[in-house]
């Protein structure tokens, strides 16, 4: 599978090549994606978000998701109003059913015609019934209110779960300040002769410039089936990306890993399953979507395009159960 060819800012601005501008395809809102009902569905730890709001909130800021950084907060309000709700419910419930057990009673005993006393209250066996069904109905209309009400605060908190960007590694930088890991080539402060030379020199030294004079990079053609700052791997270079992607697998092999070639469409609904939440702006999508009939827009799930491999592979063992001693799976 052909790897995505990239040229650095800097290589383009030195040699005149342009950044080609990409029109993404629009997706589908998540809650519009079609999704079959045995399909894997994202399912966000709520009680741990509810549990540790202000590390959630930290972590929006923190992956430039700022706007989310009140969601939750929001959560954990709307779960004490679910809880409450919930409680709330269990007394009309439990009224609901005296009361229906009572009216059956009555039932029985007008159609028998045995109990043609009035009740404490100067009300006939009829009168009653018809007063106890007042009441059972007006219960059952709170009821169906506070009900409907849990339902759209659950909805919605998992509405907001669902946006919030995954948990970043405890080993991920935080910030904008870089850090020094390590020089690669050279040092700055014991920089070698070469880097000493004209700018004419230095330009000569490009990969850009190697690649086209030893005919392992070609511009021009990709200039016409994509567009400037691409470019097609020819000859040697070719063969060198295959060498380096063979290297990189059987060293991997060596330590334990198992290859594997995953599909590079998958259907939307296991991508919005992964959690994967892109900072689309101005009608940008991250992921490209696959264009469809109209026909076919109601009746079959959407399917993009992968970007990268964790996706796929997350399908791969979705709703599997894994024992122990299978642990850890290395891809």
């Amino acid at each position: 599978m052909a790897l995505t060819s990239y040229v650095c800012f800097n290589c383009r601005n030195s040699y005149g090549l342009k950044l080609s501008l990409r029109n993404f395809s629009s997706a589908r809102r998540n809650r519009d994606i079609l999704r079959p009902a045995t399909a894997p569905k994202p399912t966000p730890d709520v009680k741990h978000i509810r549990q540790n709001a202000d590390l959630y909130a930290q972590n929006c800021i923190d992956r430039n998701y700022a706007g989310h950084a009140g969601h939750p907060s929001k959560i954990q309000q709307l779960s004490e109003e679910a809880r409450q709700l919930d409680h709330d419910l269990k007394t009309p419930r439990s009224r609901i059913k005296q009361l229906e057990k009572t009216i059956a009673k009555l039932h029985i005993a007008t159609r028998q015609g045995t109990d043609e006393h009035t009740n404490e209250k100067g009300l006939s066996p009829s009168e009653e019934l018809d007063e106890l069904k007042s009441e059972a109905q007006r219960l059952k209309d709170d009821s169906q209110s506070m009900t409907e009400r849990k339902a759209t605060c659950t909805e919605e908190i998992n509405r907001l779960a669902l946006s919030l960007p995954n948990l970043s590694s405890p080993f991920t930088p935080i910030g904008h300040a870089p850090t020094l890991v390590q020089y690669l080539n050279f040092n700055p402060q014991e920089p070698p002769t070469w880097t000493r030379q004209s700018q004419t020199e230095l330009q000569a030294r490009s990969h850009v410039t190697i690649g086209t004079e030893l005919k392992l990079l070609d511009f021009a053609s990709s200039a016409t089936t994509t567009g400037w700052g691409w470019y097609f791997l020819i000859n040697e270079g070719a063969m060198l990306e295959q060498a380096l992607i063979q290297y990189a697998l059987s060293t991997a092999r060596r330590r334990g890993w198992k290859s594997v070639a995953p599909p590079s469409i998958v259907y939307s609904y296991i991508a919005e399953a992964c959690g994967f939440q892109p900072r689309d702006q101005h009608n940008e999508q991250q992921i490209w979507s696959i264009e469809q009939n109209e026909r076919d827009k109601n009746t079959k799930p959407q399917r993009s395009l992968t970007g990268t491999a964790e996706i796929p592979l997350a399908a791969m063992y979705a709703g599997r159960d894994m024992n122990a001693s299978e642990l850890p799976i290395k891809l």
